[in-house]
């Protein structure tokens, strides 16, 4: 018997020779990958993502007695649970809504706008598809929450992602406020209906006067001025040119083509003054529109600023929300209330 020799081990270069060997057939996979990958890549439509981060401030709001039953010994809640708490209201089915009833379904979702054949509404559709697209999260040990919302339209996730954070501001400061603070309410409320209405005016001039793309419009208008204005120039230096061509000869016949050439640059002419009456009601046009904007941009600043100002009201207060509020807004059972002393 002959015992059986043992195969020597495959080194680097046996690796070698079988990889040039099969060189084609990897080659081709390689190529045909890359090939894929990059088809792909332009055939896939884009996806943007919008990004916000929110600081979680821990004030008396989150302040709870003790299990000993004594009152007057407090202790705060985890850190860890209070951002769950505020991870929870931003990605609440309720404030997902109310952005996209402000946005409405047709523009962030135009292919769910139509009536569905089952019982789900369109916002509701829609509401589950943004949730979808919705990431929050709270970053380890931090007090950090981090908004990231998905969607083709750079400005729709862009505009998405701050609606929903001003809800949550709206909703937390609902939650938590005291209930003293009806005034700074009201006031919020003058602010955001204020808001609006600048902002429907200005939607409004838009579409009364077609007015969509200023810049592109007033381009386009200014280009039409210059190539009618050198249309007039080119006709009058024919003119000139005809004109002079009988004292060249030395006869005083006036050229055939003369008159049609008066009539062209007359007409050139009116032409021109048109487009210089379009040009001066345009510029009335976007001067008020301007106005309308600069007056929308001021509104929404007092808002938000009207917004900072009550949110930082309820954080610097000292009293604390009903539980039935805390309970029907957060969906969080309330582990234990403080009744407030004065």
């Amino acid at each position: 018997m002959h015992d059986k020799k043992e195969k020597p081990p495959r080194g680097p270069r046996d690796f070698l020779t079988v990889l040039f060997k099969h060189r084609i057939k990897v080659g081709g996979f390689f190529l045909a990958s890359v090939l894929i990958a990059a088809v792909g890549s332009f055939l896939l439509p884009p996806t943007y993502e919008a990004r916000s981060s929110l600081t979680v401030k821990t004030g008396r709001e989150y302040v709870t007695p003790r299990d000993s039953g004594d009152a007057g010994a407090l202790m705060l809640l985890q850190l860890e649970e209070v951002v769950n708490s505020e991870v929870r209201i931003l990605s609440s089915r309720e404030l997902i809504e109310k952005v996209l009833a402000t946005m409405k379904v047709e523009t962030v979702y135009p292919e769910l706008a139509a009536p569905p054949l089952s019982t789900t509404t369109p916002l509701q559709a829609a509401a589950l598809a943004f949730k979808k697209n919705l990431t929050v999260e709270g970053v380890k040990k931090s007090n950090v929450i981090e908004v990231a919302f998905r969607h083709k339209d750079p400005r729709v996730a862009a505009r998405a992602v701050n609606l929903l954070v001003d809800g949550y501001r709206e909703k937390h400061l609902r939650v938590f406020s005291d209930p003293r603070a009806s005034f700074l309410e009201k006031q919020l409320a003058g602010y955001d209906a204020k808001r609006k209405d600048s902002e429907q005016r200005m939607e409004a001039f838009r579409r009364k006067n077609r007015f969509f793309f200023p810049e592109e419009q007033k381009s386009l208008l200014l280009k039409r001025y210059q190539e009618a204005n050198l249309l007039v120039q080119n006709t009058r230096r024919e003119i000139r040119l005809a004109r002079e061509r009988p004292k060249e000869r030395e006869t005083v016949e006036t050229p055939a083509d003369l008159p049609s050439l008066n009539a062209e640059a007359a007409a050139q002419a009116r032409r021109v003054r048109a487009l210089e009456d379009e040009i001066r009601a345009f510029d009335r046009l976007d001067t008020a529109f301007q106005a309308l904007k600069r007056e929308a941009d001021a509104d929404q600043k007092t808002y938000r600023a009207g917004l900072g100002l009550a949110f930082l009201s309820e954080s610097a207060s000292e009293s604390f929300s009903t539980p039935g509020i805390a309970e029907r807004q957060l969906a969080l059972p309330v582990l234990a209330t403080i009744r407030h002393r004065d």
